[in-house]
C-alpha cells in the first residue's frame, strides 16, 4: 500500500527513537555485566579462603572484602 512522505518520515523518526533506546539499554546491560562479573570474582575468592582457612560459613558482605580490594591479586 502506498503511504505519503510525511508517513515514512515518522516511521524512520520511530526506528531512530527506538534504535537510541535499544543502544541505551545494551549500555546498562554491559554495566551491569561487568558489576555481577566482577562481584561473582569477590565471591569466589571469599568461598576459595573460607575452605582454605577452615570456615564453615562466612558474612558474603563482610568477610575479607577489605582484604581484598587492598589486594586484588588475592
Amino acid at each position: 500500500m502506498k503511504k505519503d512522505i510525511e508517513w515514512h518520515k515518522q516511521c524512520l523518526r520511530n526506528r531512530l527513537r527506538t534504535i537510541s533506546e535499544k543502544r541505551d539499554q545494551l549500555l546498562r546491560m554491559e554495566t551491569e555485566l561487568e558489576r555481577v562479573t566482577e562481584g561473582s570474582g569477590l565471591y569466589a575468592k571469599q568461598i576459595d579462603l573460607a575452605i582454605k582457612e577452615g570456615k564453615d560459613g562466612f558474612d558474603r558482605d563482610k568477610y575479607a572484602v577489605k582484604r581484598f580490594d587492598s589486594n586484588t591479586g588475592g
